[in-house]
C-alpha cells in the first residue's frame, strides 16, 4: 500500500475525511449514496484511518458461511538503499538489498521459494488412498476397456503410490485441489513416476475458478527406463484460480500394455511476476550528448570497411551492420587525418540527378570540411550527413595486406548486438592516449581511424596472390616456348648459301638431301625436221 497512490489516484470521500472511525458507513460508500460526496485525484493531507471489510455473499438460497482470522497490519522498509554515486564506480560485488551482488560479468538472481506444498493436506501422494474409487476410461470408445487402478508399494516417498495399467484403452484418474492460486505469481508443478511397461507417461492439468476460465496443460513424456523420475514444470497463471485439476494416465497403444505409478505431487509458489520489474536507477546526471562528431567510412569490398570517427570524446560502442561473426575484426591503424593527404580539390565534382536525395551537394562537402566531419575529398561520391554517418568514397582502398600482423580492437569487448550485428568497445584511453595513433584535435577530441575486415579476406588477397603467381608462370613458360618453336623453324626455313659450282656428284647429293623423289633427266635436244 503506497499512500502517495492512495492520495492521488484512489476514489476518496469527503465524509470518510472529516468523520471518526465509528462514524464512517463502508455500505453507504460503496453503493455511492448522496450523502457522501464521491470524487477523483483529490489529494489527502493525512491518511487516519484504513476500513477493512470482510464478506459473506450468499447467492440467491445458497448460505454462505467464512470464517476471518489472524489479522495484520504492518509497515515495509527496505533493509538497505545503495546509491551509485559515479559512472566509473566499480560495480564489482557490490552488495545490494536481501545479499544481492553485482559482478562485473553477467549477473544471475536466482529466488528461493519458501512455501510448503499447497496441496501438502489434500493427500497429494496417496498416502490416505486413492483419489477415486474406480478407474476411469479415458479413451472413449465403445469397447470395453481392460484398465485397472490399484495401490502400489512401489512409492517415491512415503509408503504407498498410484498404480494405473491398462491393456487396450486409456486408464486415468484424478482429483480436484480448491486452493487460491495468484495470477501474480508463477507455481512449480511436480510429481514423481515409475513406468513399468509401455514408455509413455501422460498427465493433464487444468486451472479454474468460478467465473469460467479455464488454463489448461499436458504433456507425454517418453521413459527409457523403470526407474523413479522426478518431473517439473513452471505454470504462469493467466488469471487468479482457486482450483487446480490434475489427471494422470496410463494409455496402452495398438494393444500394448502399460503401467504406470505417480507419487509426491506438488504445486509451490516458484517466485512472484514482479521480479522481473525491478531495476537499478541513480540520480547521477548523464552527458547525453554525442560522444562523437560523425563517423565517416567507404566500403572497399564485402569483407572490408575503412571507417574514421571523428571528434571522439569518450569511450563508446561502434556498430557495424553484419551479421555478427568472430571472423570480423577492428584493426586501429595511425591516423592520415592530420597530413591532409586525402584532401582534393572539388572542381570534377558533381551531383547526378539520381543521386540527388542522398548525395551531398558541393557546397555541403565544402560544409562538412570545414567542420572537420570528414577527412578526404574529390570527385567521387560523398553522401548526405544521415545523423552523423557519412559515406565518402574519397578515403583511400589501402592495400591488402595493410592489416597483417596488426593488433586489433580486443576481442573480448566484441560483442553481438540486437541478435544480428557486430559492435566494438572503442577505448579512447587504450587507442589515443596509451598506443598514441589517433590525431588530437584543437578541442582535445580525437579522430580514431579504423580498418574492420573479416579474416577471409586475408585469404581471399593471398589465393589471388598465388593465382596471379600460377598465371604469370603459365604465361612465362609459354611464352618461351613459343619463341624457342619460332627459332626452331626459323632455323629449318632459312635462305640457302650462295650456289658454288660442285661436282655432279655433290650437286646431286644436296638435291637429294632436299626433294624426296628422284631428280628427273631430261631428253637430248634434237633437231627439229623441217
Amino acid at each position: 500500500i503506497n499512500p502517495d497512490i492512495v492520495r492521488n489516484n484512489f476514489i476518496v470521500t469527503n465524509k470518510s475525511q472529516e468523520s471518526k472511525k465509528d462514524e464512517f458507513n463502508i455500505e453507504n460508500s460503496l453503493l455511492g449514496k448522496n450523502n457522501y460526496d464521491l470524487h477523483l485525484n483529490d489529494s489527502i493531507k493525512d491518511i487516519k484511518f484504513m476500513d477493512l471489510v470482510f464478506y459473506a455473499p450468499a447467492k440467491k438460497d445458497t448460505k454462505v458461511v467464512n470464517l476471518y482470522d489472524n489479522i495484520k497490519f504492518d509497515e515495509f522498509k527496505f533493509d538497505k538503499i545503495l546509491k551509485l554515486k559515479k559512472q566509473s564506480e566499480t560495480l564489482n560485488d557490490l552488495e545490494l538489498y536481501n545479499n544481492i551482488k553485482l559482478h562485473d560479468e553477467t549477473n544471475i538472481f536466482q529466488y528461493n521459494a519458501q512455501g510448503a506444498n499447497l496441496i501438502n493436506s489434500l493427500n497429494p501422494s496417496f498416502e490416505d488412498g486413492l483419489w477415486e474409487k474406480e478407474v476411469g476410461n479415458c479413451q472413449m470408445e465403445e469397447d470395453i476397456p481392460d484398465i485397472s487402478m490399484s495401490s502400489s508399494r512401489d512409492s517415491s516417498e512415503g509408503n504407498k503410490s498410484l498404480m494405473l495399467s491398462s491393456n487396450n484403452g486409456n486408464a486415468c484418474t484424478y482429483k480436484t485441489f480448491s486452493i487460491p492460486i495468484s495470477s501474480d505469481k508463477s507455481y512449480m508443478l511436480r510429481f514423481d513416476y515409475k513406468n513399468i511397461k509401455g514408455a509413455k507417461i501422460q498427465y493433464y492439468y487444468k486451472l479454474s475458478n468460478d467465473y469460467g476460465k479455464n488454463q489448461e496443460g499436458s504433456k507425454i513424456i517418453d521413459v527409457n527406463d523403470n526407474q523413479w523420475h522426478n518431473y517439473q514444470e513452471i505454470i504462469d497463471p493467466a488469471f487468479n484460480a482457486n482450483k487446480l485439476t490434475m489427471y494422470f494416465y496410463a494409455r496402452s497403444d495398438q494393444g500394448g500394455a502399460t503401467v504406470n505409478l505417480y507419487d509426491n505431487l506438488g504445486l509451490f509458489e516458484f517466485m512472484p511476476k514482479d521480479l522481473y520489474s525491478y531495476y537499478l536507477y541513480t540520480t547521477q546526471k548523464v552527458d547525453e550528448s554525442s560522444k562523437l562528431k560523425s563517423i565517416e567510412f567507404k566500403s572497399i569490398n564485402l569483407w572490408k570497411d575503412f571507417v574514421v570517427l571523428h571528434g571522439v570524446k569518450d569511450a563508446s560502442l561502434l556498430f557495424f551492420p553484419e551479421l555478427y561473426s568472430e571472423n570480423w575484426k577492428a584493426y586501429p591503424i595511425k591516423s592520415q587525418v592530420e597530413s591532409g593527404e586525402f584532401l582534393k580539390s572539388l572542381d570534377k565534382y558533381s551531383v547526378p540527378d539520381v543521386e540527388s536525395n542522398r548525395q551531398a551537394t558541393r557546397d555541403e562537402v565544402q560544409s562538412m570540411l570545414d567542420q572537420k566531419l570528414i577527412s578526404a575529398s574529390g570527385s567521387k561520391f560523398v553522401s548526405k550527413n544521415f545523423d552523423g554517418s557519412i559515406r565518402n568514397d574519397n578515403l583511400p582502398d589501402g592495400w591488402f595486406g595493410q592489416t597483417w600482423g596488426k593488433a586489433t580492437i580486443p576481442e573480448d569487448t566484441h560483442y553481438e548486438v540486437n541478435n544480428y550485428s557486430n559492435s566494438w568497445w572503442v577505448d579512447v584511453d587504450a587507442l589515443c592516449k596509451q598506443q598514441n595513433i589517433c590525431h588530437k584535435n584543437d578541442d582535445g577530441t580525437y579522430d580514431i581511424s579504423l580498418v574492420i575486415e573479416n579474416k577471409y579476406n586475408h585469404w581471399l588477397f593471398l589465393a589471388l596472390l598465388i593465382s596471379g603467381a600460377t598465371l604469370l608462370s603459365c604465361l612465362g613458360y609459354l611464352g618461351y616456348d613459343f619463341a624457342r618453336r619460332r627459332k626452331n623453324k626459323s632455323n629449318l626455313i632459312s635462305p640457302q648459301p650462295p650456289h658454288r659450282p660442285t661436282s655432279p656428284r655433290n650437286s646431286h647429293s644436296l638435291v637429294s638431301s632436299h626433294n624426296s623423289h628422284p631428280p628427273r633427266h631430261e631428253k637430248p635436244h634434237q633437231p627439229r625436221r623441217m
